[in-house]
């Protein structure tokens, strides 16, 4: 597609909707400057979309488009509306420059600029309220995140980003009706894996745990667990994947066929009720658990569930989500701990290798409907 130069024929191409101009000024650490940087080269040259946002935010002073660079920060979840944070540990939780109904890092940026240069350009009107004059500059995100998908080759249009009460998933909803998730990081986990072969389409693949490396994972607790954040090292066993073709060029559909995970016990601060009670004898007495110690925890796919991924057979990104369960000396098989669980990394093709970043694999939560706007949560903050 031609980029045409002139700004009134770029917003009337982009459907950019801008009343005043306005300038970018960034603000945050040298190296999550320099992050930042390299992650607005990589999109907007990837997209002309974004690139003409970025232009005219740019190209002639006035009102201010202001991003402040955090980093895991617990009130942030991607960017604030009303505070001008970009968390870019929440942001690398996304893949990027990747595929059809996945929500990659690009496609965030060019939501919350687009919805900011709005906001700047077309403050609230006499009578409006905050959340109204919050909703039209979130539907110019939204529109920016499509445009942004035209432009590398998708056909699928997204509708709303949703989020439930308690932030711990993200529904995404698509023109289709059909609807995908992934688990809002607050919890961290690095796992290096080794492959059974080299990865071919179609193909098969064993992933086995390199515990050479410093394999561990960050969890926050539920509550009726006793709340609070373990780490957990010293993971070990194998997932095993099938590879298929899949309609978007140049792209390779994951499947999880098998999960068979081990990891060390964690020590709880109470001891957790299960979620099944079930009588023990004539009394009805009820088994419950009398330690606050997991004993050795089991992780195994959830075949019932959701297990979907997807490779960039050009960049090597992988991003896939599984829904499993945990078994252990609290959580028997018969009333297992589920999990839901989205992970990033970058095949290497050379030694059959991948680093998983796990974006938050987070406990008692099945994926389903959700009701809060996650970008605008924080909207009376």
């Amino acid at each position: 597609m031609k980029v045409m130069r002139a700004a009134w024929v770029a917003a009337a191409l982009f459907g950019i909707t801008v009343t005043a101009e306005a300038k970018l000024t960034v603000t945050g650490t040298p190296a999550d400057k320099a992050t930042w940087d390299k992650l607005v080269a990589q999109c907007t040259k990837a997209s002309p979309s974004l690139k003409m946002v970025f232009d005219k935010i740019n190209n002639t002073p006035g009102k201010d488009v202001k991003v402040d660079l955090v980093r895991n920060k617990k009130k942030v979840y991607v960017d604030s509306f009303c505070t001008n944070e970009v968390d870019l540990s929440d942001l690398e939780d996304y893949p990027a420059l990747d595929p059809a109904k996945v929500i990659d890092r690009c496609e965030l940026l060019a939501h919350f600029m687009a919805e900011r240069l709005h906001a700047v350009c077309n403050p609230m009107q006499p009578g409006e309220t905050k959340s109204d004059w919050f909703r039209r500059a979130h539907q110019e995100g939204i529109d920016a995140e499509n445009r942004y998908r035209m432009d590398i080759g998708y056909t699928d249009k997204i509708c709303q980003h949703t989020a439930a009460p308690g932030g711990k998933k993200v529904c995404h909803l698509w023109k289709d009706n059909t609807k995908t998730y992934d688990a809002i990081a607050e919890e961290r986990s690095e796992t290096g894996y080794v492959g059974s072969n080299a990865l071919t389409v179609p193909g098969k693949m064993v992933l086995t745990v390199d515990t050479t490396q410093n394999n561990y994972d960050v969890i926050d607790l539920p509550e009726y667990a006793g709340g609070g954040q373990r780490v957990v090292a010293g993971y070990n066993g194998s997932i095993a994947i099938d590879i298929e073709p899949f309609e978007a060029p140049n792209h390779a559909l994951i499947r999880v066929t098998s999960i068979e995970l081990e990891a060390p016990a964690i020590t709880l601060a109470v001891v957790p009720m299960p979620h099944e009670l079930s009588p023990r004898d004539s009394d009805d007495m009820m088994t419950v658990p009398i330690s606050t110690s997991t004993g050795v925890n089991r992780v195994t796919l959830d075949p019932a569930g959701w297990q979907f991924g997807v490779i960039n057979l050009k960049t090597n990104q992988v991003w896939v989500s599984y829904t499993g369960k945990i078994v252990n000396d609290l959580y028997p098989e018969s009333d297992p701990m589920p999990i839901f669980s989205t992970v990033t990394g970058i095949w290497n093709p050379r030694n059959n290798t991948i680093h998983l970043h796990t974006a938050a694999a987070f406990l008692d939560g099945v994926p389903g409907d959700t009701d809060l706007h996650w970008l605008g949560s924080d909207i009376g903050r």
